[in-house]
């Protein structure tokens, strides 16, 4: 995988949350024996230093392998810890001459290669797709890929795009596809099928590239590597793939992580000599300072986001009640008048619990038994104001399809309303889940969490098990959900609201 590294580079390897210490250690000892012939412990070597350190406490480790190598000029730091969030190797590689940055290409050396393909074995598999070996993609549903590809630490994709189904990559595909398996999920897909049309490149990718797919801080790179490209000029184009798989930004969190890991091992290790200890405490004091300015920068960046967030979301209303408005006067008056928004369309909640009374009040075809003990969780949250405003439009709309129904302006379910709402109708936005997993449904003591009070000529019980429900926002346990029991073509002619507030526990830890 390439040769001499002149830049620095460091990337993220994600982990099986079920490897050890003890299988870390065994493959970091075969590496080094195999790059070095030397064994996994401190010392000093002809042309090499080995530093090595871990501490284990049962449920959480850490571990750290630095190899200064002065005849290959590189220093190659591993660091693998494994804590609630899971497990993780962080891979770097820096030039022992910091002047050689500048001039020189991003590349894998063989010690990096081969290290990535020793860690093969204990990473995880992303949705059916897994390091190592050839993938295929021509039937996968693409946006729950480049949607893990966005929101996870998933490795990036290498698609060899060939003629037809049965078409096997060319030599100059299987050569690059070879050469960087490990570095990315590699893999190969029919030219014109969904999964492709989907990356949303300038043109068509043709049969005989490849497709290098990337994240970005601000989305996916989906980059093609021509024919005419992998045919003269492999080397380059394989180089030019390897600096955009590299560039892939390690997530804040990570970074956290990984820091907090160091300062434990550190504090719990031997006692090292002198100059390491310098060294490793000028490097976390870097990494520290580096974090502190990425956390005001974010900090800037979301609060930024939220105003813009929360000034959109007003617009959105506006919008909805002028062209809801004008949809009626060109219906009733066969012109369209220049109007102003209806005045009782002009508020918007600033919390949850004024979205939960206002819905209560206003909106006749919601039953809401959800109580305000939820919402004032939400309201504890930064995005309160973004979620409020949220939460009222969400019930607004279902206010809206159970009035359009029972007034037989139309006929079909949430699903189809969202999808296409009548005209006038107020969209609903919000992300529509008609039932809850499979784990969720068996297990007794979720399912009860998610059982709420409905009047007697519903459900004789009283109850019912409300597993509808309404993704108002994404972001783990704190993110807002409404649980329901649409009834609307049933006796109460009403939808029922049991749940509002942060998401509710589900069998994979939520």
């Amino acid at each position: 995988m390439g040769g001499h590294v002149g830049v620095p580079i460091s990337m993220a390897v994600e982990l099986e949350s079920t490897v050890t210490l003890a299988h870390v250690t065994e493959a970091l000892a075969n590496w080094l024996q195999t790059m070095h012939g030397v064994a996994l412990e401190s010392d000093e070597h002809d042309d090499l230093v080995v530093e090595w350190r871990a501490s284990d406490d049962g449920s959480t480790f850490t571990c750290q392998l630095v190899v200064s190598d002065s005849a290959d000029q590189a220093r190659r730091t591993v660091t693998v810890l494994r804590d609630q969030a899971g497990a993780v190797a962080t891979i770097e590689e820096a030039p022992l001459r910091a002047y050689d940055a500048p001039h020189s290409i991003v590349d894998l050396s063989k010690s990096v290669g081969l290290l990535l393909e020793t860690l093969l074995a204990f990473t995880p598999t992303y949705i059916t797709f897994k390091r190592g070996k050839l993938n295929h993609f021509g039937a996968v549903e693409p946006k729950k890929l480049l949607s893990a590809l966005h929101e996870e630490l998933m490795p990036g994709l290498l698609v060899a795009v060939t003629a037809d189904e049965e078409a096997a990559p060319s030599s100059a595909q299987q050569t690059l596809l070879d050469s960087l398996n490990g570095l990315a999920i590699v893999g190969s897909a029919p030219v014109g099928t969904e999964f492709l049309r989907e990356l949303g490149t300038s043109a068509p990718p043709r049969a005989g590239s490849v497709v290098s797919i990337t994240r970005t801080s601000t989305g996916l790179d989906a980059h093609v590597v021509a024919a005419t490209s992998l045919r003269s000029k492999l080397e380059s184009a394989r180089r030019l793939v390897v600096r955009r798989q590299l560039s892939a930004p390690i997530p804040f969190d990570l970074e956290r992580r990984r820091s907090a890991a160091m300062t434990r091992l550190l504090a719990g290790s031997h006692e090292p000599d002198l100059p390491t200890a310098l060294e490793l405490l000028e490097e976390e004091s870097q990494r520290a300072n580096k974090l502190d300015n990425r956390v005001k920068e974010l900090e800037t960046q979301l609060e930024r986001a939220f105003e813009e967030q929360d000034a959109a979301l007003g617009e959105l209303d506006d919008a909805l009640s002028r062209v809801k408005f004008l949809q009626r006067a060109f219906r009733d008056l066969g012109e369209v008048p220049i109007v102003e928004v209806d005045s009782d369309d002009d508020w918007r909640p600033e919390s949850s619990v004024e979205a939960l009374i206002a819905a209560q009040e206003l909106l006749p075809y919601l039953l809401i038994s959800a109580t305000d003990d939820n919402c004032k969780i939400l309201d504890g949250q930064q995005k309160r104001s973004i979620w409020a405003k949220k939460i009222w439009l969400a019930l607004r709309a279902l206010n809206e399809y159970c009035g359009a129904k029972a007034e037989g302006r139309f006929n079909g379910d949430i699903a189809m309303y969202r999808d296409n709402p009548p005209d006038g109708g107020i969209p609903l936005l919000a992300e529509y889940a008609p039932m809850e997993s499979e784990s969720t449904t068996n297990s007794a003591h979720l399912k009860a969490l998610r059982t709420f009070t409905v009047p007697a000529t519903v459900e004789p019980t009283g109850k019912v098990y409300m597993e509808q429900h309404l993704k108002i926002d994404r972001g783990g346990q704190s993110a807002p959900r409404i649980h329901l029991y649409d009834d609307s073509g049933g006796p109460s002619q009403r939808i029922h609201v049991g749940y509002i507030g942060p998401h509710l526990p589900t069998s994979s830890g939520f």
